[in-house]
């Protein structure tokens, strides 16, 4: 729990000086030895030792800082850029109010840096309002230094921080997977953020009439978070206001203050001849998605392949590339598998701020992505931001339920509907994140935090991601889960990613799982031509269950965690977790000691993160790229993108005996190499990972590196306690988040009678 020490040290680095122009008056409320508490129209603020410790919204009485929230850390900000000259108000400075014509001088005489102590220097504030009543600061000193602090601490723990960063990202106390990032424009794009409280917010900006060279900091340490820029040594002028609704309200003084002083530029961004005009398809990837211009229905195409899945091209409507860089806002939304940093807002951090300030685009990149939660980062980032519609590098048939194909879904859904986002300067309803404009109207995306939907101008649901839930009501479906009925999905797991389509299946599982117990999840659904294989578990552990399961009557033979079943009259079963049942059409046979289980037309499948397999229909071993040799065994490449596997269902011999195979990895000793699961039933009997992190001997401080194993390998199972069994032998080879230099071969298993154990 948050304790009543919190703090976000708000530090602006700025050199101002004061303007004598017309401005309405502050009210003075009370002065004492350290500073004064002043009063605008909607403001009510307290200065003590050169820093705002408290302010408060004055119609709701919403406190946004106010002592008592005070960390005792970051005092006066994180300091970036610290030359040595800073000096700051303490308890020994003598503090002074003098009123002026239009607002007032607070001053303080006697500054120190932490350790010396200058009775001549002096600090001053000056506060005044604008024509439209929000608070004007701005700073002086008779200290020579490149900037002086003027935090604002104290800052509620309770309060959401919105700033455009990388596009626009909300920040909440403890909730901020980095302890500190140092962000140079244009990651951070403009001097303006807001705070957030209770259906009220506080906007603090800097009006510039030339682009500013800042840098930021953004800190979320053990007591609180701190946030600043450094500003150049110009004279600016911080505003401070407080408005009903959220960080659209807060923005809306910069965004009109910004429009109007670059309206020529804006102009430009946003004119285009038409719809046929707009980008709609960037290829990045040097060609490795098929056909995309057949894919999507593209009215420009821009090529531009840097090799990496990075995109380094500038924002636009138009389809004119020169036109595209000489913008100055980079392409934000994109996160690709290799630059983490992007994504690191998380699944649920971003706003569209950036849009919201200077318009967006609608793009179509290829990107590079190999795991499930890096490209349900990449969507929700870019449903966030406003944009833009993604094509896995990698590309994944559409209507399969794989986190890759709900990209290219979503690609063909912006591309075929033009949607462009739009940013109202109003609050929007419920958990509304971002709007967009198509060509049959408005489209809505929504995050509530566990949930992402994207819905249509009809209200229906379009298209949704999930991750951390065990159920969803909706219309949507998920391919190949064979646990939804008319109210949506059940047994989800909530550590998978999931992605949820309108596309029925073209092949709905066969076996139907009708109820589960709320605290059982599905593990794994498996289905070949001769099986079909179910798989649960529980986070509390063994436990007896009962489960019912529509079974057509082409399957034959029922085997309940190896024991053979009679069929249920009203198909309800029951058994311990971990629980495996497998369904098969034909009566099982011991197989032939000494004769592989697999042959030339067997095929390894694709096994997604939510235990499901992908409707790829598989690929057949010699598809599967070079045939190499281990332990004079042929093994076959089963590596590459995600998790794949050879599946066997059998029936044990019911003499003892061991199961046996030949591994190698060929692979190079870069990435973080692939991982061998071998299992029974869902119970993991052997384990490998060619890629390990190893401490370095006698290194301080400590450090680890990375040691792989390429040399080939036997695997030997005994397989005597499932004698005359029914059981599922996989074989599944993960190949981690980096796939560079995978090339992982593995054969196909056989059996050995134990009293023909040999080498």
């Amino acid at each position: 729990m948050i304790s009543a020490i919190r703090v976000i040290s708000l530090v602006l680095f700025l050199v101002l000086s004061y303007g004598c122009v017309s401005r309405s008056h502050v009210e003075m409320v009370r002065v004492s030895e350290r500073g004064a508490r002043l009063r605008s129209p909607r403001l009510e603020v307290l200065f003590e030792d050169g820093r705002l410790v408290e302010c408060r919204h004055l119609k709701g009485n919403v406190m946004f800082s106010e002592l008592g929230n005070d960390s005792g850390t970051l005092e006066y900000g994180v300091k970036i850029g610290e030359t040595g000259g800073y000096r700051h108000p303490d308890r020994r400075s003598v503090f002074n109010a003098r009123e002026l014509e239009d607002g007032w001088q607070l001053s303080w005489r006697g500054l120190g840096d932490g350790s010396d102590f200058s009775s001549d220097a002096e600090f001053s504030v000056f506060v005044s309002t604008d024509s439209s009543g929000a608070l004007v600061l701005s700073m002086s000193s008779n200290v020579a230094s490149s900037g002086y602090h003027l935090p604002l601490v104290n800052i509620s723990p309770a309060s959401r921080l919105v700033m455009p960063h990388r596009g626009g990202v909300a920040i909440c106390h403890g909730k901020v997977d980095f302890t500190e990032r140092y962000m140079t424009g244009p990651d951070c794009e403009a001097p303006v953020f807001a705070i957030e409280r209770e259906y009220k917010s506080l906007g603090m900006w800097v009006e510039a009439a030339e682009d500013i060279a800042y840098t930021s900091v953004l800190r979320d340490g053990r007591w609180g978070m701190g946030f600043g820029f450094e500003l150049p040594a110009k004279s600016f002028e911080l505003k401070l206001d407080g408005f009903a609704g959220d960080w659209r309200m807060a923005m809306a003084p910069y965004r009109r203050w910004y429009r109007a002083a670059h309206g020529e530029s804006m102009d430009l961004r946003d004119k285009y001849e038409g719809l046929e005009s707009l980008i709609q398809v960037v290829v990045d990837r040097g060609g490795t998605t098929p056909n995309l211009s057949e894919l999507l229905p593209s009215k420009s195409v821009l090529w531009y392949d840097f090799g990496s899945g990075v995109l380094p091209a500038k924002t636009s409507r138009n389809g004119s590339s020169a036109y595209a860089h000489g913008l100055r806002w980079v392409l934000y939304e994109l996160a690709s598998g290799m630059e983490k940093s992007r994504i690191w807002g998380g699944l649920h951090g971003y706003l569209p701020v950036s849009g919201y300030l200077f318009g967006t685009c609608a793009w179509i990149p290829t990107v590079g992505a190999d795991d499930d939660a890096t490209m349900h980062a990449i969507a929700s980032t870019s449903d966030s931001l406003g944009g833009l519609g993604m094509v896995n590098g990698e590309y994944d048939r559409v209507g399969t339920g794989e986190m890759g194909a709900h990209l290219t879904e979503r690609a063909i859904l912006f591309a075929n509907k033009n949607l462009v986002p739009v940013h109202p300067m109003r609050t929007l309803k419920g958990d509304a994140i971002c709007l967009y404009q198509g060509i049959d109207g408005t489209y809505t995306y929504c995050d509530d935090g566990l949930v992402q939907t994207m819905f249509g101008p009809n209200g229906h649901e379009i298209y949704a991601r999930l991750h951390g839930v065990k159920n969803y009501h909706g219309t949507l479906h998920l391919p190949g889960w064979p646990l939804q009925d008319n109210w949506g999905l059940f047994g989800l797991n909530p550590d998978v990613h999931y992605a949820l389509t309108p596309i029925e299946d073209e092949q709905p599982p066969s076996l139907r799982v009708v109820s589960l117990p709320p605290s059982v999840r599905l593990e794994r659904y498996l289905e070949q031509g001769g099986f079909a294989y179910l798989e649960f578990v529980s986070d509390e552990g063994t436990q007896e269950v009962e489960f019912k399961v529509e079974v057509p009557m082409a399957y034959r033979e029922l085997w309940l965690n190896g024991v053979r079943q009679e069929r249920s009259p009203d198909d309800r079963y029951k058994g311990r977790l971990p629980l495996s049942f497998l369904a098969l059409r034909n009566p099982a046979s011991p197989p032939t000691y000494g004769y592989e289980l697999g042959h030339s037309e067997t095929k390894a499948y694709r096994l997604m993160r939510s235990g499901i397999y992908a409707h790829s229909g598989g690929v057949r071993v010699g598809d599967l790229g070079e045939v190499r040799a281990a332990g004079k065994q042929d093994v076959y490449c089963l590596g590459g993108r995600g998790r794949r596997c050879f599946d066997f269902a059998i029936r044990v011999p019911s003499n003892p005996s061991e199961m046996r195979v030949w591994y190698r990895d060929f692979g190079e000793s870069v990435g973080d190499g692939i991982l061998l699961s071998i299992t029974v039933n869902g119970v993991e009997k052997h384990r490998f990972e060619s890629c390990v992190e190893a401490p370095v001997p006698s290194s301080r401080p400590l450090r680890f590196e990375r040691k792989y194993d390429h040399e080939e390998k036997l695997a030997v199972i005994d397989f005597t306690e499932y004698a005359g069994q029914g059981v599922v032998l996989s074989l599944i080879v993960d190949s981690k988040k980096d796939t560079l230099g995978d090339r992982f071969h593995i054969g196909f298993p056989w059996l050995v009678r134990l009293r023909e154990k040999t080498e």
